[in-house]
């Protein structure tokens, strides 16, 4: 067994001579201010994100001459081909947005459990 000394001169310390005070409650430092502000800042990141995963998948529908008349979010209009080709796009794109937006919902969900922690304990 091995004492760490202080300083030159100094008594060993021997294990379990330094006290740790008990362990406060979980809630008693989590402020539902800064939670609740972490987690608008992930639910507007995560609708930024998704917001763009729509909008490459629905131009990479690309409907042809129809596209520059009508919009592409009315969806009422798509054929069959438009539909696999923005379900071909989104399954391209899951690579890059996929993680990321896991990783938000991930983090959202931490958060919200957090937030009932400190606002009911």
């Amino acid at each position: 067994m091995t004492y760490h000394a202080l300083g030159a001169g100094t008594q060993p310390v021997p294990p379990g001579a330094i006290s740790h005070p008990a362990a406060p409650h979980a809630g008693a430092h989590l402020d539902p201010v800064l939670l609740g502000f972490g987690l608008m800042l992930r639910r507007e990141v995560l609708d930024g994100l998704e917001t763009e995963m729509v909008e490459a998948c629905e131009a990479a529908a690309g409907l042809g001459d129809c596209h520059r008349t009508s919009d592409p979010a009315d969806r009422s209009r798509w054929d069959r081909a438009a539909w696999g080709r923005h379900l071909d796009a989104a399954m391209r794109l899951e690579g890059s947005y996929g993680p990321r937006m896991r990783r938000l919902r991930g983090d959202i969900a931490r958060l919200e459990r957090l937030l009932d922690l400190a606002t009911t304990g």
